[in-house]
C-alpha cells in the first residue's frame, strides 16, 4: 500500500495540497475532527481521497424512479445493477450468489457436526476464490454506505469479480458435466456479444430489455446512467438530417459543442424572443427528467413529444410548432433563468 501511495504521489509530481483548499472542505457536512487538519498539507493522492470522502458526506443530487434525493436510497445500487446489467451478467451474478450460499450452507452443516471452522472454508485450498469473495464483500459494504449515487460507474469494479466468481461456480458445477458447462458458457458469451452489438454505439445508455431498454432510461435513472453529454456527434448528424439551421441548446456536459461541429446557442443566454427565432430546441434528457428543477423555457416541454432525438440523451423539439410557440409566448413576461448544468 505504501508503494502504491508513493507511486501515485510521484505521478502527481509529489504535489502537496492544503487540506482547507480541498473541494467540499467547508460546510455543515464536514466532521469537527477534520477542521483540526485544515492547515495540513497533504500528498495529492490523500487529498483526492479526502475530496471523495467529503463529497460522500455532503451527498449528491440523484434521480431514481421519479424521485430526487441528495442523501440517496439504500436500494439505489441494487436497482442500477438490475436495470443496467446484461442478461449474462445477471445470470452469472445469480450463479455466484447460489454458489456462495451453497458453500456457506455446507460449511454450517459440517460445523454443526463438529468440524473445525478453519477447515470449512480452506479445505479446497482455493485461496484466490476467497480473495475474490473478500474483495466483493468489502466493496459492497463500502458502496452500501455511499451517498453519491450518480451512476453505474460506481459498480464497474464489481463486474469482473462477479464474472470470475460466476464462471468459477459454473466450472465447479460442470466438473462432471463438461459439455453442459461449455454450452452454458457459450450461451452466456453469445448473449453478451449480442447485447453489445444491439446497443452500439450507445453503450452508456444501455438499459436491460425487461425495464424498457434505453428509451425508458430517463424514467428510471439519471446522470451518467444515461446522459453524460456523449451525444454531440449524434446531434450534429441529426440536425443535418432534419435540416435545422438555427439551434438553441440546453446541454448537460462540459464539452464545447462547437468542437463537435454543433452550431448552437445556449438556451440560458437567449431571451424568449431570440429563442422563438430558432427553429430547433435541443435538450439533454437530464434537464427534463426531474433530476434538476425545470427553469425558463424548459418548463413548457415535459408533456410535449420531441420531433426526434440524438442518440438516447438529447431530445429535439421543433420550434416552428404552433403549440410550442404559444407556450413560449406566454413566458415573455417571465425572466429567463439560468438552467441547471452538469455533470
Amino acid at each position: 500500500m505504501v508503494t502504491a501511495l508513493v507511486t501515485s504521489w510521484a505521478l502527481h509530481g509529489f504535489d502537496l495540497v492544503l487540506a482547507a483548499e480541498v473541494d467540499g472542505f467547508r460546510g455543515g457536512h464536514v466532521p469537527t475532527w477534520l477542521t483540526t487538519i485544515a492547515s495540513w498539507r497533504l500528498p495529492a493522492p490523500l487529498a483526492g481521497v479526502l475530496c471523495q470522502y467529503l463529497h460522500n458526506q455532503a451527498g449528491h443530487r440523484a434521480f431514481l424512479l421519479g424521485q430526487v434525493s441528495v442523501s440517496g436510497w439504500w436500494y439505489y445500487f441494487p436497482c442500477v445493477f438490475v436495470f443496467k446489467s446484461t442478461p449474462s451478467e445477471l445470470l452469472l451474478g445469480g450463479v455466484m450468489v447460489l454458489g456462495g450460499l451453497t458453500t456457506c450452507w455446507r460449511g454450517l452443516s459440517e460445523w454443526n457436526r463438529g468440524a473445525a471452522v478453519a477447515s470449512l472454508f480452506w479445505r479446497d485450498r482455493d485461496v484466490t476464490r476467497w480473495v475474490w469473495w473478500l474483495a466483493l464483500l468489502l466493496y459492497l459494504a463500502l458502496i452500501g454506505n455511499a451517498r453519491v449515487q450518480i451512476g453505474q460507474r460506481y459498480l464497474l469494479v464489481l463486474y469482473p469479480l462477479i464474472v470470475m466468481l460466476g464462471i468459477d461456480e459454473l466450472a465447479r458445477w460442470g466438473r462432471c458435466r463438461s459439455l453442459r458447462c461449455g454450452l452454458a458458457m457459450t450461451v452466456l458469451l453469445g448473449l453478451q456479444i449480442w447485447n453489445g452489438l444491439s446497443i452500439g454505439p450507445h453503450y452508456l445508455a444501455y438499459f436491460a430489455p425487461w425495464v424498457g431498454g434505453p428509451g425508458a432510461g430517463s424514467q428510471l435513472l439519471g446522470d451518467s446512467n444515461l446522459d453524460w453529454g456523449q451525444d454531440l456527434p449524434a446531434l450534429r448528424a441529426k440536425l443535418a438530417e432534419k435540416g435545422f439551421q438555427k439551434v438553441a441548446l440546453s446541454y448537460f456536459g462540459t464539452a464545447d459543442p462547437a468542437a463537435y461541429g454543433v452550431r448552437a446557442r445556449a438556451v440560458n443566454q437567449l431571451s424568449v424572443t431570440e429563442l422563438l427565432g430558432c427553429d430547433c430546441l435541443a435538450v439533454s434528457v437530464n434537464h427534463l427528467s426531474g433530476l434538476y428543477p425545470l427553469e425558463g423555457p424548459l418548463r413548457v416541454l415535459p408533456d410535449l413529444v420531441p420531433v426526434s432525438r440524438a442518440g438516447f440523451s438529447i431530445l429535439l423539439f421543433d420550434l416552428r410548432r404552433r403549440d410550442l410557440r404559444d407556450r413560449l409566448e406566454a413566458l415573455r413576461s417571465i425572466p429567463v433563468r439560468r438552467a441547471a448544468v452538469g455533470p
